[in-house]
């Protein structure tokens, strides 16, 4: 997220606006391809869709604290109410898309991360975590709720800044998906399939 609000506030950027995760790598053969022409057809392109028993609500809150997710729909619903249908859609939905891979048209990459920042910055503020000990007190809670394997495969790593990081990188992907599908229908999004570090821990 550092990244990408460095790439929307400091950096000219092209015309197309790219991102990956570390676990994800989009199949290469999107490499040969004419990424203009490609977008003469779609609006967006997104990694395929992982599927979840649940939905993306019930997922989230089997793993990390609903309560968040909570607020930050809530400060959506204040800041950008022309999304709150939309939210409540998407939400109900087994299938999103993770790990904020995309690529996609320069004013619609601006556009993005300024809904998503308006909200987490926002989200920030309320909850109090401009202080260490208020982070370290959620981060407790969190632990005692559901462990810390919930958040954290690196245990030795797990302090107040990569939790916060955490909670704020898996709010942003949840608002991708409310962002992506009330701007884009299905058929203009195209969906490239991964190759290999795809994330698994759906359930």
């Amino acid at each position: 997220l550092n990244k990408m609000y460095g790439a929307a506030t400091q950096l000219s950027l092209k015309d197309f606006v790219g991102f990956l995760h570390p676990r994800q790598r989009l199949n290469p053969t999107l490499d040969t391809y004419d990424i203009p022409s490609i977008f003469g057809r779609y609006g967006i392109i997104m990694p395929r869709r992982v599927f979840n028993r649940g939905t993306i609500y019930n997922h989230y809150q089997h793993f990390l604290r609903i309560s968040d997710l909570d607020l930050a729909l809530d400060i959506m619903d204040e800041q950008y109410p022309e999304y709150t249908a939309t939210s409540e859609t998407v939400l109900a939905k087994p299938d999103f898309y993770m790990c904020n891979t995309f690529i996609m048209r320069r004013e619609d990459f601006l556009a993005w991360t300024k809904f998503q920042f308006d909200i987490l910055f926002e989200f920030t503020r309320r909850m109090g975590f401009d202080s260490k000990e208020k982070i370290d007190e959620h981060m407790k809670e969190h632990i005692s709720e559901f462990g810390i394997y919930r958040i954290s495969k690196e245990p030795n790593h797990f302090n107040s800044a990569s939790y916060l990081g955490a909670i704020v990188g898996h709010l942003s992907e949840r608002l991708l998906n409310i962002w992506v599908h009330h701007h884009f229908k299905d058929e203009f999004i195209l969906e490239v399939p991964l190759i290999e570090g795809e994330y698994l821990n759906n359930w």
